[in-house]
Order: structure tokens, then sequence, then C-alpha cells
């Protein structure tokens, strides 16, 4: 199954790509036929302009592609902004993630383990603690659901961790903060 969801998504940005390239084709061909016609082209200008521009495009076509099943860290800071309505802390650092690609129907997850200073760290507990928002989960299942969290927590412990919220007016969005006073998990899931 997810070779078909990769396929079909691999699809829909080649057809982008492909549509884009079109529209800057036509555009080109009418100035290129003034630049022959001018003389300040050559043909061997004209190959070299050719191959670049799909080069152009074969780049940004793998770059979207690449950036879709494995996004950058600023994917992570705008679920963590979005979900909390908080500027990602400045001392924040991503040290592992994991994501799912969105289905058909859009749904997607994300996990992200996040380094932080011990005042950025308080700080944002404090922030939480005070959001009418947020509330302190005491459910069984109070974080864990993603692959990602499975993958990257194999040897996390139950009791390491101090404390999880959970935003009651998004799709699963949850803060772990561990008992390091340094380390939280931030998992978010629409499936």
């Amino acid at each position: 199954m997810i070779y078909l969801i990769a396929a079909v998504i691999f699809l829909v940005i080649s057809l982008v790509c492909a549509f884009l390239g079109s529209l800057l084709y036509i555009t080109y061909k009418p100035f290129k036929k003034k630049l022959f016609a001018s003389g300040k082209l050559s043909q061997k200008s004209s190959q070299i302009i050719n191959k670049s521009f799909i080069g152009l495009l074969l780049g940004l076509s793998i770059y979207f592609t690449w950036t879709a099943f494995f996004p950058s860290d600023n994917f992570y800071e705008e679920e963590f902004e979005q979900n909390t309505g908080y500027e990602f802390p400045k001392s924040g650092v991503i040290i592992a993630k994991d994501a799912g690609y969105p289905d058909l129907h859009g749904d997607y997850s994300a996990f992200a383990i996040i380094e932080l200073d011990k005042d950025a760290f308080e700080n944002l507990k404090s922030k939480l603690q005070h959001n009418s928002d947020f509330q302190i989960d005491t459910s069984t299942q109070n974080i864990g659901v993603t692959s990602g969290f499975r993958k990257m927590t194999k040897d996390l412990k139950e009791e390491n961790i101090d404390l999880v919220y959970f935003n009651h007016k998004k799709e699963w969005f949850k803060i772990a903060f561990l008992k390091n006073g340094t380390t939280i998990l931030m998992e978010r899931s629409s499936t």
C-alpha cells in the first residue's frame, strides 16, 4: 500500500513539474526564436540552455519528492508552532524525527525528540500548564501512537516521562516532558 501511495505522489509531483516545465517552455520558445533570428544565440548556446532547463526541472522534482518523504527540521518546527501557538524555542534542537507522508485523505503523523536548555524547558512547561487548550494527559495511551515514536524510543522507559500535555482542541497532539529536564517528545497524528 505504501508503495502505491509513493507512486501516486511521485506521479503527481512529476505532473506538476511537467506542467510548469511546459509553461516555461511555451514562454521561452518565442524568445528563443527572436534570439536565433537576431544572431545572438548560437546552436551550442541553445543546447546548453535546454540542458540547464531540463536539469533544473529534474532537480526540482527530486528536491520536492525528497522533502515530501523526509521533511526538514522546519516542518517539525512549524508543527510545533501550529499546534502549541508558541514560537519554537530558540535553544531547541531536533535530535531525532520521523514523519509519515500524507495519505489520500491528508492524514499524517509526525514525531520529534527535541532538546532544549533548562530555561526553555521550564518556560514551555509553564506556558502549557497555563494554556486552556492543553491538559495533563492521564490516559493509559498518553503518548506513543506513531511509528516514529516506536522506532526512536525503544530504550525509553515510561518512568522517564515526567508529564504529558495534550491539546484537546487539536487532533492528537501531545508533548511529553522527560525527567531529565531538557528533552521533550512531540507527537502529532491525524489518523
